[in-house]
C-alpha cells in the first residue's frame, strides 16, 4: 500500500486553494495524505465555548480516497499552533496515528510553531516546506531554527526566499527550489461553462454592480497584512468610475479597517471553482500588495492564474513578481504609477492583447503544478534512498 505523508499547517486546507493544496493533491497519486490543521475553539453544542478541561476532539473529513484533512477541536485554541495547544494535542495525535495503522510517515510541515509536534508523530523523514510570508526568513526563531535543523529537505516557493535562506541558514539542509505555478487548464477561459453552478453564482456575485460603469479591476487572493489597503483605497478614490473586486477571505486584519467606498466590493472567500469565472469577468488582474518586510520573499500565485485566464496583471514590484514575470506584468510601486499602468493594460489593442498571450504561453509551460510535484516526488524519492541527516526530534515531555 501507499506510504503516508502526514501535513501540518496552519492554512485551512478549504480557505484558500495555494501552494500546499496543488502539491498535497498530486502527492496523492504516491501516498496517503493526510492534513492536519491548526486547532480550532471547541464549543459545546449550544454556542458557548468548552472550558479548558475538555478533551481534544479531533475531526476526520475524507477528500478522496488518499486524501484526509484532521481538524483539532481544543478549548483554548486559537486557530494557530503554540507551545501550549502543541503539548495538550500531541498526546492525542500520537493516539490517532496508532489506531489508524498510521506509521513511519513522512511529515510534511510549513510552520514552525507546529515543530513540537514532530516526536508525536515518529517521523521518517521531515519536509519543510518555506513559507515565503515570513519577514525575516534568515532569522526563523526558535521553533524555526529547530524545524530547519531537523528537516531532511526543505523547498523553497520562490528565488527570493531560495537565495535568503542558502545565505542565512547555510548550516541546515541545502533548500531546493520548487516555485510557485499553476493549473493553467482550470483558469483557461475557453473552458468555462457560464450555466455551470459556479457560472451561475459568479453571475450573482456580480449582479449588485454588473450595470455600474467602467472597467473591473479584480484581486483574488488572502485579504491580510499584505494587501496594502491603503493604496487600495488611493486608486479607489482617484477612479470612482473604476470598480475594483476583492476576492479572499479577512485574516490578520480588522474587518472593520477595510475601506469602504462605492467601487470596492469585498466578495468575501470563493471556491477554487468559482475563480476561474471571476477571472473571466475582470478586465485588469491587480496586486496592491505591500511593500515591506512580509513581502520580501513573496511569490504570489496571482501573475500566473491572470496569464492563464489572458488577463494583463499590474502590480507592485515585488521582487520574485518582477524576477519571474517581468516581461508580462506591468508594475507600479505608488498610486500614480499604478493607475498610469492600469490605463495601458486597459487600453492595450487586440495585436498588443495577443503578443501577451503568446509570450505568457512559454511561461504557462514552463510552471505547471505537475511538473513542480514531479520535481518534489522526485526529491522525497532521494531523500528516502538516502540516510536521514539529522538527528530524530526529542521525545516529548
Amino acid at each position: 500500500s501507499k506510504p503516508w505523508l502526514v501535513a501540518l499547517s496552519d492554512r485551512r486546507w478549504d480557505a484558500i486553494w495555494q501552494r500546499p493544496q496543488q502539491l498535497l493533491t498530486r502527492l496523492c497519486t504516491h501516498y496517503r495524505v493526510l492534513f492536519i490543521e491548526a486547532p480550532r475553539q471547541t464549543s459545546n453544542g449550544n454556542g458557548t465555548l468548552c472550558d479548558d478541561a475538555a478533551p481534544v476532539r479531533l475531526e476526520r473529513i475524507s477528500r478522496g480516497p488518499d486524501l484526509a484533512l484532521l481538524v483539532p477541536h481544543l478549548a483554548g485554541a486559537d486557530n494557530r499552533f503554540d507551545a501550549t495547544t502543541c503539548a495538550r494535542l500531541a498526546p492525542a495525535l500520537a493516539t490517532f496515528l496508532h489506531a489508524h495503522a498510521i506509521t513511519d510517515p513522512i511529515v510534511w510541515v510549513d510552520t514552525p510553531s507546529a515543530w513540537p509536534l514532530l516526536a508525536a508523530l515518529k517521523p521518517r523523514r521531515v519536509v519543510c516546506d518555506g513559507r515565503d510570508d515570513s519577514s525575516d526568513p534568515g532569522d526563523p526563531g526558535d521553533a524555526g531554527a529547530a524545524l530547519l535543523q531537523r528537516a531532511d529537505l526543505v523547498l523553497t516557493s520562490g528565488p527570493a526566499l531560495h537565495a535568503a535562506m542558502r545565505v542565512a541558514l547555510p548550516r541546515v539542509s541545502t533548500p531546493h527550489l520548487v516555485a510557485n505555478a499553476v493549473d493553467a487548464v482550470h483558469f483557461d477561459p475557453a473552458g468555462l461553462d457560464p450555466h455551470s453552478h459556479d457560472g451561475r453564482e459568479t453571475r450573482t456575485l456580480l449582479a449588485s454592480f454588473a450595470t455600474c460603469p467602467g472597467p473591473r479591476l479584480g484581486y483574488a487572493g488572502a485579504i491580510d497584512a499584505r494587501l496594502d489597503i491603503d493604496l487600495l483605497a488611493q486608486l479607489a478614490d482617484a477612479r470612482p468610475q473604476w470598480q475594483f473586486v476583492l476576492v479572499g477571505p479577512v485574516s490578520e486584519i480588522d474587518p472593520a479597517r477595510l475601506p469602504l467606498r462605492a467601487n470596492l466590493h469585498w466578495l468575501g472567500p470563493q471556491p477554487y471553482s468559482r475563480l476561474p469565472h471571476l477571472y473571466a469577468s475582470w478586465d485588469v488582474c491587480l496586486l496592491p500588495l505591500a511593500m515591506h518586510a512580509s513581502t520580501r520573499c513573496a511569490n504570489p500565485l496571482q501573475p500566473l492564474e491572470a496569464l492563464a485566464a489572458g488577463k494583463p496583471v499590474v502590480s507592485t514590484p515585488l521582487p520574485d513578481t518582477v524576477a519571474l514575470h517581468g516581461a508580462t506584468v506591468q508594475f507600479g510601486s505608488t498610486a500614480a504609477a499604478l493607475l498610469a499602468a492600469c490605463e495601458q493594460a486597459l487600453a492595450q489593442t487586440p495585436a498588443a492583447r495577443d503578443e501577451r498571450i503568446r509570450r505568457g504561453a512559454g511561461v504557462l509551460r514552463a510552471n505547471r503544478w505537475d511538473a513542480r510535484a514531479d520535481e518534489v516526488l522526485a526529491l522525497l524519492h532521494a531523500t528516502l534512498a538516502a540516510a536521514p541527516a539529522h538527528a530524530p526530534a526529542p521525545t516529548s515531555t
